[in-house]
């Protein structure tokens, strides 16, 4: 007996759960291109991350299909990290694993290389999406808005700053890099810990590994523009709506108050994770600017801002704009300390 217990399409791609005589299995079936990615990336993540078995690769005219064993661990409002950060009563100690994991991995492979795993999650988006999703009108009409955010007094230079990313992503050169996933979102890591979607795995750029984590966790997406934007994603795990990050638009007054634990979680990460690997880097100058520009491509390119509410559109920018052009930290203890200055908790 074959029974769907659920599945998500997403365009020609789709994944889910199905079970044959009562035993669990985990599919993706994905375009080629994307099938190749992410078995690529699985099998480089594999050799270092705990991961669910690969039991059976399939590949047809212009598709391909992946079965997994499935995790008895993840269930409906269960396993996920997302799941942690729906309960109240969650404490910090519980992520532990995961930054214990990240650690020994980061420092077991880092190297500089050329980084180009997540060019998929970056550069490659800047003609699909940052071109397509803003318009030299639109970027127009919000330069030199200024916007109070949590009251700081933040001007905004949205066209200076896409020039900027477009001419950063045109560099060629090595980076400091480690063997990740580069999409560490919590409805892609399970608490036990393992890791889920592999389509980025490999070796990439510290910073934009960071960058990805920072954004995520630190600053709106996980807490608030992912439920809101891709609620689909969020269908067996919606405890989540009961704890979103509140923001608040007042006339060209914003605020924002974050997620505690996030941010506890993101101070543990720098402290754990983050500062051992720059001490083995030595003096690195560069690790800012691409910091930001990682983390620009995120803001402004996971979901287009223009489809947004206006709050959730200005909140946007208003990181942006305070991570790409207020703030110039020389280490990430500085960085840490700037984005507490701003949190309204």
């Amino acid at each position: 007996m074959v029974k769907t217990v659920f599945y998500r399409r997403n365009g020609l791609r789709e994944n889910g759960v199905f079970s044959i005589n009562g035993l669990q299995f985990f599919y993706k079936s994905l375009p080629y291109n994307f099938f190749q990615r992410e078995l690529a990336g699985y099998r480089i993540l594999q050799k270092y991350y705990p991961v669910p078995r690969l039991l059976q690769v399939q590949r047809g005219n212009n598709i391909g299909l992946l079965i997994f064993e499935y995790e008895d661990s993840i269930q409906n409002e269960k396993g996920l990290l997302v799941d942690l950060f729906a309960n109240r009563r969650s404490r910090i100690e519980a992520l532990n694993p995961i930054l214990n994991l990240y650690r020994r991995v980061f420092l077991r492979t880092l190297k500089k290389a050329r980084g180009l795993s997540c060019d998929i999650f970056f550069k490659d988006r800047i003609p699909t999406r940052l071109t397509k999703f803003y318009s030299p009108r639109f970027v127009r009409s919000v330069g030199g808005k200024v916007v109070f955010f949590n009251g700081q007094r933040l001007e905004l230079h949205l066209e200076k700053i896409i020039s900027d990313i477009k001419s950063f992503f045109k560099e060629a050169k090595l980076y400091w890099c480690v063997v990740s996933q580069c999409d560490p979102i919590d409805l892609n890591l399970g608490i036990k810990p393992i890791l889920f979607d592999y389509e980025a795995g490999g070796w990439n750029p510290l910073t934009a590994e960071f960058a990805a984590f920072f954004w995520y966790n630190n600053i709106a997406q996980g807490n608030y523009q992912g439920p809101l934007y891709s609620s689909s994603s969020f269908k067996r795990h919606r405890r989540i709506y009961n704890c979103l990050d509140q923001v608040r638009l007042y006339g060209n007054k914003l605020e924002y108050k974050s997620s505690l634990l996030r941010q506890e979680f993101v101070s543990k990460y720098i402290n754990r994770v983050l500062i051992p690997c720059f001490e083995v880097t030595g003096d690195y100058k560069d690790w800012y600017k691409e910091f930001k520009n990682y983390l620009a491509m995120k803001i402004l390119c996971r979901f287009n801002l223009t489809k947004m509410a206006k709050r959730d559109m200005l909140l946007s920018l208003c990181l942006l704009e305070y991570f790409y052009n207020v703030i110039n930290p020389k280490n990430p203890e500085e960085l840490l300390l700037l984005t507490k200055k701003i949190w309204r908790n």
